[in-house]
């Protein structure tokens, strides 16, 4: 009954996604949905950015290691990304009309800028997307007892057939039945733990290492401790798939409020997963195993009625697709309009052509990302570090001329450059500070020393008579 439930949710899901693919009619239907969504929708999709399997099973694994600290890169940081997303960039992104990221590059700094900071873009997301995927994958095992390869598979190709018809359309409409389902999934899990643990009682019952918020002793542990803050709170601002829900905004007053209000949301509906997960490795150890993962999963399987099992898994469902359409969507905007349509030209020669273009980007970037699901086992381990890489390298370039006209393209590049390298050597050195302020702190001076030796060539280059 439980398989069956499930499946008849994955047709409804891929049903409404075709259904919702009927209004796209050009590129710009199928990358900001036409910019006419209203403030409820917007709202559903920049909180389902990222409220995926991160949030509902790698959370599990993450306070199972790292304790309250482990919150602060998800739901903290994902929340305080929005927020700043709602206070300072949406305004002036959205008065920009663009359709992605890289065109933000393009005509802030110029073409070699747009290429570098397309393909970090585009590279970014796969651990990201392959981490939603493995997340299907699970699910699909413990729901239907199908191996977890299988529905790693048909999760992908479920959520690839939707996007591919119908772009932002079907990711947003989506969006906003499938957050539905979460939060009365999420209520129905925090009402169950209530009814099987002394919840109340449970701060009391937790080591206190695992209760430890605040960093420890020392410079660098404060460092890294900040570290974890401006992992997904900054590293998530360059990222295409916030942008494209920002510009899908009917109204630069629903980008903002938008922003806000989902920031909140994910902050509160957040916890509940940690919460519940806390509870169940504190007095159900042995339902869990080896994989803190499967925290969720196995006490909803131990402890819940049939209805609230179904309901749970939809929402978890629903949260890991809702993400994974918006993911696998951004790097193929990126990929066909800031990479192919510069490599083949003759490709987007009409509107019809460019927009059978993207949907291919999609189908390429699914079948990549799916091919790395299959060969990873932890969720956590793939997600964190695509916020790492558009940290290090793209948050600078973003920042410094989000306010103004234009910035020197050699700025960009060096900063782009130096932050990644400087990143992946002291990922390679296992510095014990963490390697993303290495690498920020070189994106940060390699775009200031770019700028100011730029600006010292304008002001020595000779006046031509």
């Amino acid at each position: 009954m439980l398989a069956t439930g499930i499946l008849l949710y994955c047709l409804l899901t891929l049903g409404l996604g075709l259904w919702a693919a009927r209004r796209v009619k050009g590129i710009g239907d199928f990358l900001v949905a036409g910019r006419r969504l209203p403030l409820h929708i917007t709202t559903a999709a920049l909180f389902a950015t990222w409220f995926g399997s991160e949030t509902l099973l790698g959370a599990s694994e993450a306070f199972a290691k790292e304790g309250l600290r482990g919150t602060i890169e998800d739901p903290i940081g994902a929340a305080l990304c929005l927020i700043l997303l709602g206070l300072f960039v949406a305004r002036p992104l959205y008065g920009m009309g663009l359709y992605t990221f890289g065109d933000y590059y393009r005509v802030k700094y110029g073409p070699r800028a747009e290429w570098l900071g397309s393909i970090l873009l585009v590279v970014s997301y796969l651990g990201w997307i392959a981490g939603q995927m493995l997340a299907i994958g699970i699910v699909a095992e413990i729901a239907m007892g199908i191996p977890k390869e299988w529905g790693i598979v048909l999760g992908s190709l479920l959520v690839m057939t939707y996007t591919r018809q119908g772009g932002m359309w079907s990711v947003s409409i989506l969006d906003t039945v499938q957050n539905t389902v979460i939060i009365a999934g999420l209520l129905g899990l925090l009402w169950l733990a209530a009814q099987t643990y002394p919840l109340e009682q449970l701060t009391g019952h937790l080591p206190a290492e695992q209760l430890a918020f605040l960093p420890e002793k020392g410079t660098v542990s404060f460092w890294n401790w900040l570290a974890l803050w401006i992992a997904v709170g900054w590293g998530s601002l360059p990222q295409q798939d916030v942008f494209q829900r920002v510009m899908s905004a009917r109204s630069v007053r629903v980008a903002v409020w938008s922003s806000l209000l989902a920031g909140l949301l994910y902050l509160v509906l957040g916890f509940i997963p940690v919460v519940v997960s806390a509870a169940v490795l504190r007095y159900q150890p042995e339902l869990v195993g080896a994989d803190a993962q499967y925290a969720l999963p196995a006490f909803v399987q131990a402890h819940a009625p049939f209805w609230l099992q179904l309901l749970f898994l939809g929402a978890l469902l629903s949260a890991i697709m809702s993400t994974a359409s918006g993911a696998i969507l951004a790097p193929a905007a990126i990929l066909s309009e800031n990479l192919l349509k510069h490599l083949r030209p003759g490709w987007f020669s009409s509107p019809k052509k460019e927009l059978a273009v993207t949907r291919g980007s999609v189908v390429g970037i699914t079948l990549l990302c799916l091919a790395i699901g299959l060969l990873s086992e932890s969720i956590h381990a793939l997600v964190v570090e695509s916020s790492v890489i558009s940290l290090v390298s793209l948050f600078v370039p973003m920042v410094a001329v989000l306010w103004q006209p234009k910035g020197y393209e050699g700025a960009a590049l060096a900063s782009m450059i130096c932050g990644l390298t400087a990143w992946l050597l002291a990922s390679w050195a296992e510095t014990a500070l963490s390697p993303a302020l290495w690498g920020l702190g070189a994106s940060a001076t390699g775009y200031i020393a770019g700028a100011v030796f730029l600006k010292y060539l304008s002001r020595k280059r000779p006046i031509s008579s």
